[in-house]
């Protein structure tokens, strides 16, 4: 191989890695979630008036660690040809990761009340009730069409009061 076959194949390898982490930067911004994709328009616009506005959409859509990172990718790769495909099912179903909750909410065990509801974070997370079992459409509404509130009404899905 020539000096200068193997400079050229070096510089298109170096642009090719520059390209995929450009790419892969850009499809964690909220923006490329929101916009560019859009069936998550309405997703995108609850979120933005949500309580979770200041979080980015991958902080809770992904898995912890290297090897998450790995899965979060995949998955993600495969919902972009679904995309494309025109292969998908609405509403969109992303549940968040649970593990991501506790990052940013450690001591959820020791909170137990708001204004309406009464409620034992440490007693529920024994029964290994995760976060979605009570907070889910927290963000972004139950199919997208805005942020729900937990309320004691929330509590009836499980407890007959």
């Amino acid at each position: 191989m020539t000096k200068k076959t193997k400079m050229i194949l070096i510089i298109v390898v170096l642009v090719f890695i520059a390209l995929s982490v450009g790419m892969m930067m850009f499809f964690e911004t909220n923006y490329s979630c929101g916009k560019i994709c859009h069936t998550m328009e309405q997703y995108y616009a609850t979120w933005e008036e949500s309580s979770h506005a200041h979080v980015a959409c991958h902080s809770c859509h992904s898995w912890p660690g290297f090897s998450g990172f790995i899965k979060t990718k995949m998955v993600g790769m495969a919902e972009v040809v679904k995309q494309v495909t025109g292969n998908y099912a609405l509403p969109i179903q992303g549940e968040p990761v649970i593990e991501r909750c506790i990052e940013c909410h450690p001591n959820y065990r020791q909170i137990n009340e708001n204004d309406e509801v009464r409620f034992a974070h440490a007693f529920h997370a024994d029964l290994e009730i995760d976060c979605m079992g009570c907070h889910a459409g927290m963000v972004h509404g139950h199919s997208g069409e805005g942020e729900v509130w937990i309320s004691h009404d929330s509590c009836n899905t499980c407890h007959d009061t």
